[in-house]
């Protein structure tokens, strides 16, 4: 049974990649009745090309996103570059704005490694299966 009982999250990993984890993961939450803020992965693709006003707008929305929720999911992905964005907000958020959940999934390699992912509100997960489980998402 999961301690969370604000049932809103934020997804973050590597747009494009087409690992199935983030969209399983999304799947499962959705189902247990999660509300997911800027749910990213069901929009049309945002190209980086486009004019500097919407890449703005969609930076601001899935910033405040990661600010407003609760719980933050980040896949880890070595050649992501957003993700550490939000990483780094969600972690920023939960030492000043609000207490929050970071879970970070998939762990980075020693090489890859920051000091900012041994924060106080960063979990650190295998699998998204750990977390659905932390969750209390049957898996």
């Amino acid at each position: 049974m999961s301690l969370i009982d604000d049932k809103r999250i934020y997804i973050a990993g590597k747009i494009g990649s087409d690992a199935a984890g983030p969209r399983h993961f999304r799947e499962r939450v959705l189902e247990a009745g999660w509300e997911i803020l800027y749910d990213w992965m069901a929009a049309p693709p945002i190209d980086m090309a486009s004019d500097p006003r919407v890449l703005r707008q969609h930076s601001d929305l899935m910033l405040g996103a990661v600010l407003a929720a609760p719980v933050v999911a980040t896949f880890y992905d070595r050649g992501g570059c957003g993700l550490f964005i939000e990483f780094g907000a969600a972690a920023l958020a939960a030492l000043a704005i609000a207490p929050k959940t970071i879970y970070l999934v998939g762990a980075p390699d020693e090489v890859s490694r920051s000091i900012f992912f041994y924060g106080a509100a960063v979990r650190w997960a295998g699998s998204y299966l750990e977390v659905l489980e932390d969750l209390g998402i049957g898996v």
